[in-house]
């Protein structure tokens, strides 16, 4: 298992970019939290991770009773297998590559199935603006209404290309490339467990070769073991 996929922040909390774990506690402790959310911004600014840090706190059994939601509980089974991509819970499509009518045809087929676990069915869309236009207008009327135990998560790289409709219909994250103290937070950890010795220049270097992506930051730390 690569360090990136390995140290992925499992809740909220855990959430190194500020503004975006700002934004999620207060859904969290909302009266309802969103059916539909866009989450904008950089490759490695951690939309995915975030994704599933959503999808497992949705699923957490701790939250079975309805808003305010606690945050997620990284030692519950269910929790771990939906955080590695690993649940039943939640539906992952890459939106690039499955970009037609009939994809979401399929989803929405999905969509009004129970769940086969956990309470609430999770669709995450990488790259939802490689949808087609005929994909985006059947994805509209699946966001317009949608089944009750159902939440869409659309993350893109390119806010541009998404819909004014699509996007009015969703509850929009914005993220941003992480600062060079986010960065050298999130690497923290990993230095420490690893035992790797990088000292403060090196570190600052690695920060901003980064150009704020988490994901650069980890692979370039392996180059300075």
């Amino acid at each position: 298992m690569s360090w990136y996929r390995q140290y992925r922040p499992t809740t909220i909390s855990g959430l190194h970019l500020q503004s975006v774990r700002e934004q999620l506690e207060k859904m969290r402790l909302a009266k309802s939290f969103p059916h539909a959310l866009l989450l904008t911004g950089p490759r490695g600014a951690g939309k995915t991770s975030t994704a599933r840090i959503i999808a497992a706190m949705l699923n957490d059994p701790a939250n079975t009773g309805g808003a305010p939601l606690k945050d997620a509980n990284p030692q519950n089974e269910l929790v771990q297998r939906i955080i590695v991509g690993g649940s039943m819970a939640v539906n992952e499509m890459d939106a690039a590559s499955h970009r037609g009518i009939d994809d979401v045809r399929a989803l929405k087929e999905q969509a009004y199935l129970p769940p086969q676990e956990g309470n609430t069915l999770v669709f995450i869309l990488d790259e939802v603006h490689m949808l087609t236009t005929e994909a985006f207008n059947a994805l509209l009327k699946l966001l317009e209404e949608p089944p009750s135990h159902v939440v869409f998560i659309l993350a893109t790289t390119e806010e541009h290309k998404v819909p004014a409709t699509i996007i009015s219909r969703s509850t929009m994250i914005r993220f941003h490339k992480a600062s060079n103290d986010e960065i050298k937070a999130a690497l923290d950890p990993i230095i420490k467990d690893q035992k790797l010795s990088i000292d403060d220049e090196a570190l600052v270097a690695i920060a901003e070769s980064a150009d704020g992506s988490f994901r650069d930051a980890v692979k370039l730390s392996l180059i300075h073991i």
